[in-house]
Protein backbone atom coordinates (compact mmCIF):
# COMPACT_ATOMS: atom_id res chain seq x y z
CA UNK A 1 0.00 0.00 0.00
CA UNK A 2 1.57 3.33 -0.93
CA UNK A 3 2.34 5.80 1.40
CA UNK A 4 -1.03 8.46 0.55
CA UNK A 5 -3.35 5.38 0.58
CA UNK A 6 -2.22 4.66 4.38
CA UNK A 7 -3.26 7.90 5.28
CA UNK A 8 -6.84 7.50 4.11
CA UNK A 9 -9.76 6.90 6.84
CA UNK A 10 -12.40 6.84 4.63
CA UNK A 11 -13.58 5.40 1.18
CA UNK A 12 -14.14 7.53 -2.03
CA UNK A 13 -18.15 7.36 -0.95
CA UNK A 14 -17.45 8.29 2.84
CA UNK A 15 -17.51 4.75 4.40
CA UNK A 16 -14.80 4.36 7.30
CA UNK A 17 -12.05 1.96 6.08
CA UNK A 18 -12.72 0.26 10.16
CA UNK A 19 -14.44 -2.29 11.91
CA UNK A 20 -16.78 -4.23 9.81
CA UNK A 21 -16.87 -1.88 7.05
CA UNK A 22 -13.33 -2.86 6.10
CA UNK A 23 -11.59 -6.16 4.41
CA UNK A 24 -8.61 -6.82 2.59
CA UNK A 25 -8.25 -7.73 -0.66
CA UNK A 26 -4.51 -9.17 -1.58
CA UNK A 27 -4.19 -8.40 -5.40
CA UNK A 28 -1.95 -11.17 -6.93
CA UNK A 29 1.35 -9.67 -9.01
CA UNK A 30 3.54 -11.22 -11.46
CA UNK A 31 6.80 -12.52 -10.30
CA UNK A 32 6.25 -10.26 -6.63
CA UNK A 33 4.34 -10.56 -3.74
CA UNK A 34 0.61 -9.87 -3.51
CA UNK A 35 -0.59 -5.98 -3.35
CA UNK A 36 -3.03 -5.79 -0.44
CA UNK A 37 -6.07 -3.79 -0.80
CA UNK A 38 -8.54 -2.10 1.72
CA UNK A 39 -12.15 -2.47 0.59
CA UNK A 40 -15.01 -0.90 1.71
CA UNK A 41 -17.71 -3.43 2.56
CA UNK A 42 -20.41 -1.37 1.95
CA UNK A 43 -19.87 -0.36 -1.88
CA UNK A 44 -18.59 -3.81 -2.33
CA UNK A 45 -21.63 -4.58 -1.41
CA UNK A 46 -23.63 -1.88 -3.40
CA UNK A 47 -21.54 -2.80 -6.51
CA UNK A 48 -22.68 -6.38 -6.41
CA UNK A 49 -26.43 -6.04 -5.60
CA UNK A 50 -26.33 -3.11 -8.86
CA UNK A 51 -24.58 -5.75 -10.65
CA UNK A 52 -27.16 -8.59 -9.91
CA UNK A 53 -29.83 -6.24 -10.98
CA UNK A 54 -28.33 -5.06 -14.15
CA UNK A 55 -28.15 -8.98 -15.14
CA UNK A 56 -31.75 -9.99 -14.16
CA UNK A 57 -32.80 -6.99 -16.29
CA UNK A 58 -30.92 -7.93 -18.96
CA UNK A 59 -33.02 -12.03 -18.89
CA UNK A 60 -35.78 -10.18 -18.53
CA UNK A 61 -35.02 -8.47 -21.60
CA UNK A 62 -34.18 -11.51 -23.60
CA UNK A 63 -36.85 -13.89 -21.88
CA UNK A 64 -39.53 -11.09 -23.14
CA UNK A 65 -37.85 -11.24 -26.79
CA UNK A 66 -38.16 -14.92 -26.86
CA UNK A 67 -42.07 -14.93 -25.52
CA UNK A 68 -42.58 -12.44 -28.04
CA UNK A 69 -41.28 -14.34 -30.82
CA UNK A 70 -42.95 -17.19 -29.92
CA UNK A 71 -46.52 -15.40 -29.92
CA UNK A 72 -45.42 -14.41 -33.22
CA UNK A 73 -44.93 -17.71 -34.43
CA UNK A 74 -48.25 -18.82 -32.78
CA UNK A 75 -49.78 -16.34 -34.86
CA UNK A 76 -48.29 -17.44 -37.94
CA UNK A 77 -49.42 -21.14 -37.30
CA UNK A 78 -52.77 -20.41 -36.51
CA UNK A 79 -53.05 -18.06 -39.81
CA UNK A 80 -52.08 -20.68 -41.67
CA UNK A 81 -54.52 -22.85 -39.82
CA UNK A 82 -57.50 -20.83 -40.95
CA UNK A 83 -56.63 -20.53 -44.01
CA UNK A 84 -56.65 -24.28 -45.14
CA UNK A 85 -59.57 -24.81 -42.82
CA UNK A 86 -62.02 -26.32 -45.12
CA UNK A 87 -60.30 -26.76 -48.49
CA UNK A 88 -60.28 -28.77 -50.87
CA UNK A 89 -58.02 -31.98 -49.49
CA UNK A 90 -56.10 -32.61 -52.70
CA UNK A 91 -54.68 -28.48 -52.40
CA UNK A 92 -53.43 -29.52 -48.88
CA UNK A 93 -50.35 -31.25 -49.42
CA UNK A 94 -49.10 -28.07 -51.63
CA UNK A 95 -50.23 -25.73 -49.22
CA UNK A 96 -48.46 -27.75 -46.58
CA UNK A 97 -45.15 -27.20 -48.28
CA UNK A 98 -45.85 -24.00 -48.95
CA UNK A 99 -46.65 -23.62 -44.97
CA UNK A 100 -43.07 -25.65 -44.55
CA UNK A 101 -41.18 -23.54 -46.95
CA UNK A 102 -42.42 -20.04 -44.94
CA UNK A 103 -41.96 -21.49 -41.84
CA UNK A 104 -38.36 -22.52 -42.85
CA UNK A 105 -37.64 -19.02 -44.00
CA UNK A 106 -38.74 -16.95 -41.15
CA UNK A 107 -37.13 -19.43 -38.47
CA UNK A 108 -33.98 -18.42 -40.11
CA UNK A 109 -34.39 -14.74 -39.67
CA UNK A 110 -35.06 -14.15 -44.01
CA UNK A 111 -38.13 -13.13 -43.30
CA UNK A 112 -40.07 -11.54 -39.77
CA UNK A 113 -42.92 -13.49 -38.47
CA UNK A 114 -45.23 -10.48 -38.25
CA UNK A 115 -45.29 -10.26 -42.28
CA UNK A 116 -47.97 -11.50 -44.10
CA UNK A 117 -48.38 -14.95 -45.55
Amino acid sequence: MSSTNRTKTHCPNGHPYSGQNLYLYERPQHNRPPYVERRCRECANRRSKEQAEAKRKVERAALAACEEEQRARDHFIAQWCREIEGKDALALPEKMMRFGEQYTARSQGEVAWDEPI
